[in-house]
C-alpha cells in the first residue's frame, strides 16, 4: 500500500509544476498512451515493433532482439444486420 501511495504523489508533483510553467514540455506527456493509462490505472501494453531488450547485472550484458506483433484483428459475435430488398441503407 506504501508504494502506490508513493507513486501518487511523485506523478502529482509534475502535474503542479506544468501548470506553473505553460512553456513546460511535462504537460505533453499527459496526451501519451502510456500517460493515460497509468493515470487511469489501466494495464500497460507494448505497441507494436521491433524492440532491443539490454540487460546489465554487474559486469555481465545481455541483449536481445524483440517483435512485437499487432493482436488479430476484432471478430464480431454478433450475426450482421439482414438487408431488406428494395432498401438502401
Amino acid at each position: 500500500a506504501t508504494a502506490d501511495t508513493s507513486a501518487s504523489a511523485t506523478a502529482s508533483a509534475p502535474k503542479a509544476s506544468a501548470e506553473a510553467n505553460p512553456d513546460s514540455h511535462n504537460g505533453r506527456l499527459a496526451k501519451t498512451p502510456y500517460a493515460e493509462a497509468l493515470r487511469l490505472g489501466q494495464r500497460l501494453y507494448l505497441t507494436p515493433g521491433d524492440y532491443t531488450l539490454r540487460l546489465k547485472l554487474g559486469s555481465e550484458n545481455s541483449e536481445t532482439k524483440l517483435k512485437v506483433t499487432a493482436p488479430e484483428a476484432y471478430k464480431p459475435r454478433s450475426k450482421p444486420k439482414l438487408k431488406l430488398r428494395g432498401r438502401d441503407d
